[in-house]
This record gives C-alpha cells, sequence and structure tokens, in this order.
C-alpha cells in the first residue's frame, strides 16, 4: 500500500493523534486558503490533500496548482516543497488533473476534523469550495472503493516524493 502504510500501523479509534503547532499551522492554510491569495485563477480544482489515519499520526498530502506539492506527518516531519522537482510535479499534476473523475463521490465542507485511524479523507478543493469523501484506508488500497484510483494516483505521488528525497539525500551525503 506505501510507505506511510508500513510506517504507521494501524488501529484503535480511540487513539489520540500528537498534532504539533507547525502541522495545524499548514493544514489549516491549505484547506482555508483562496485560490486568488495563491494567483490561481478560475473556478476550477485548484488543490487536492488527502489526509490518513494512523495509530499516532495523521499523514497530510498536498497537491497545489502552483505547483505546492507537500507531505507532512501530524507528528512532526514530512516534506516541502517538492514540487519543484520532476517526479514529484508530474505525479501531482496527475492527481490534479485525476480529481474531478471524483467529485460525484464528495459532498461540500467547511469542517475539517482529521481522519480516524484506518481512515483516509480527501479534499478537493474547486473554487472557493471544499469537496470531502472518506473511506476505509484497507478498502482503498484494495481497489474495493470508488474513490480507489484516486488513492492509488496519490500514493503514485507519495513514492515520487520518497524516490526524489532519497535521490537529493544520496546527492548530499555522497
Amino acid at each position: 500500500m506505501g510507505l506511510i502504510s508500513r510506517i504507521f500501523r494501524r488501529r484503535p479509534v480511540t487513539t489520540k493523534y500528537q498534532v504539533t503547532e507547525a502541522y495545524s499551522s499548514l493544514r489549516e492554510m491549505v484547506l482555508t486558503t483562496s485560490p486568488e491569495k495563491l494567483g490561481i485563477g478560475g473556478g476550477g480544482i485548484w488543490g487536492v490533500v488527502m489526509e490518513s489515519g494512523y495509530e499516532k499520526a495523521v499523514a497530510t498530502l498536498v497537491a497545489i496548482a502552483d505547483g505546492t506539492v507537500s507531505l507532512y506527518l501530524s507528528n512532526g516531519g514530512g516534506f516541502i516543497g517538492m514540487g519543484t522537482q520532476e517526479g514529484p510535479s508530474q505525479a501531482a499534476r496527475a492527481l490534479l488533473q485525476a480529481a474531478p473523475n471524483f467529485t460525484q463521490f464528495c459532498h461540500p465542507t467547511t469542517t475539517f476534523a482529521l481522519p480516524e485511524p484506518a481512515r483516509t479523507r480527501f479534499f478537493i478543493l474547486r473554487g472557493r469550495e471544499v469537496l470531502t469523501a472518506e473511506a476505509e484506508t484497507d478498502e482503498l488500497g484494495k481497489n474495493r472503493e470508488s474513490l480507489s484510483p484516486f488513492f492509488h494516483a496519490a500514493h503514485e505521488l507519495i513514492s515520487q516524493i520518497r524516490l526524489t528525497d532519497s535521490k537529493l539525500n544520496k546527492e548530499a551525503n555522497p
């Protein structure tokens, strides 16, 4: 299913996540900003956020039409600014291009609760509205949900972020 799934093994629904202030600020900024503030015109889809809940943390993947690509963890750490790299940039564009195919499974929201462990929530940023949908992470990974292809496109972006990070680390530390 992907690295994030292997890092944070699942379960108890009663688990309270550790959430850093930096994570909360980044997440709120993405989910509440307007496309105009980012210099993105039009009323179309300009961003995708996918959040997966694990036992101790939430992984938040962000792809924005201005080239922003990030993956951050609620308990700290992550990857910010990966959109300048070719692999993540291409995967983010593919994810954004796929998003219109999944809006039919979403509903508008103005609240942004974190997903429970073993759940994945999508936010599609369209114009000034936020659409959302949620499903069991395992069911998404096993292609048992209508949102499964979207989930796999997001995981391709996560893979590209990891590959790029590994490459950059090797270059910096030969």
